[in-house]
Order: structure tokens, then C-alpha cells, then sequence
């Protein structure tokens, strides 16, 4: 039996979606960056060769990582469940869609920009943000009241990232007030990968394990 690290993952979760966007806005605000007294968001500044590609390879990266996340911390919930025979039938039905809806709402806006197809860029990012803290708010509860530890830190960050999304999507529909919208922006995005790279301590020490059949 070899068992292999998930540990690295979690880093690489964290790590990989901050290099790719502060790389992105080095090109964006050296080279296509026109002035015009406003922050921008994360999209509008990916919009453009290379930024478009760097963020599309990064971030369709960043959706097989975050697939892996969600699946690991669902199979916990769905064996525990099994376990201590608790059911959430509801619960763990948006736990399963957010499996596929997050990772497919990531990778739909980073390879789909504004300028290619407005609405399909903000439904993928309505599903990774929204998705993502309903996901959270959800699996934390559950896993709460299967007998999982969730530390307050990592229960915070579920409902921080839930109020900053709140302000900053009413703060972008206000045309005073786009900049503090896209810092708010930014703060929620951080959230939601710092909440996946907590996962790790939501649920008991895990690692893949792989079995070898060895055949006479």
C-alpha cells in the first residue's frame, strides 16, 4: 500500500490563484492599463493577450485542485453520515452540486472572459462566488453536527467571505462606489481560498492510499 500527501494540494490551492492573478495585473497595469480613476476587478483586468491566457491556464488549474478539495471533504461528510446513520439529504444534496458547480463556475470564468461572452463569464463567477460561500456555510454545519472540530477561524472565514460578497456586489451596482467594490472583491476571493486551504483542518488527518494487487 503506498499513501500519498494531500497536503501539498491545499498549498498549491492557496498559492496558485494569487501568483496567477498578481502576474495578470503586472502585465495588465505595465502594458493595457488605461487610467480612469477606479480599481478594477479581477475581470476586467484579464481581459487581454497574455493576461487572458495566464489567468485561463492558472485558473483551470485551480478548478481540478479545488474538485479534489471539495470531493475529499465530501466523501468525510457522506462516510460519517453512514457512520453515526445522521442524515442530511438536502444538505448534502448542495454539497454534491457544489462539487460540480464550483470547480465549472471557476473554470468557466478564467477560459471565458467579458469581452468573449459577458453572460457566461459572470454566471461562472456568480457560481464560484456564491456557490462557494453557500458551500462552505453548509458543509461546515453539516460537518459540525457529524462531531467534526471546525475552529472558529475557519468558521469565520465562511461568514466573512458571505459578508464581503453581500458588499461587494451591492457596492458594484452603485457607480459611485465600483473601486470599493472591486477591493471588496479581491477580499472575498482571498476568503474562499483561504477557506479551502482550512479544509485541511475541518477534518481528520487524510491522505490517499493506493493498493497493489499482486496476482499469483
Amino acid at each position: 500500500m503506498i499513501k500519498l500527501s494531500i497536503t501539498p494540494i491545499y498549498y498549491i490551492s492557496i498559492i496558485l490563484p494569487f501568483v496567477s492573478v498578481i502576474v495578470c495585473w503586472i502585465f495588465y497595469y505595465s502594458m493595457h492599463n488605461k487610467y480612469d480613476g477606479r480599481i478594477k476587478t479581477i475581470s476586467e483586468t484579464v481581459l487581454y493577450f497574455p493576461e487572458t491566457r495566464i489567468f485561463g491556464v492558472g485558473l483551470s488549474i485551480e478548478s481540478v485542485f479545488v474538485f479534489v478539495l471539495i470531493l475529499i471533504r465530501n466523501t468525510v461528510a457522506s462516510d460519517l453520515s453512514v457512520k453515526k446513520n445522521i442524515r442530511f439529504p438536502t444538505l448534502q444534496l448542495f454539497m454534491k452540486i457544489g462539487l460540480i458547480a464550483i470547480p465549472l463556475g471557476i473554470f468557466s470564468l478564467c477560459t471565458i472572459t467579458l469581452l468573449d461572452n459577458a453572460p457566461i463569464h459572470l454566471t461562472g463567477a456568480f457560481f464560484f462566488f456564491i456557490g462557494s460561500i453557500i458551500y462552505f456555510t453548509i458543509s461546515d454545519y453539516v460537518l459540525r453536527k457529524l462531531g467534526m472540530n471546525i475552529s472558529l477561524l475557519s468558521f469565520s472565514v465562511s461568514w466573512l467571505a458571505l459578508g464581503f460578497a453581500i458588499l461587494y456586489m451591492t457596492l458594484m451596482s452603485m457607480q459611485k462606489f465600483l473601486s470599493a467594490g472591486a477591493i471588496f472583491q479581491y477580499i472575498t476571493s482571498l476568503l474562499i481560498f483561504v477557506k479551502l486551504f482550512l479544509f485541511q483542518y475541518d477534518i481528520p488527518n487524510h491522505n490517499v492510499q493506493i493498493t497493489k494487487n499482486n496476482k499469483e
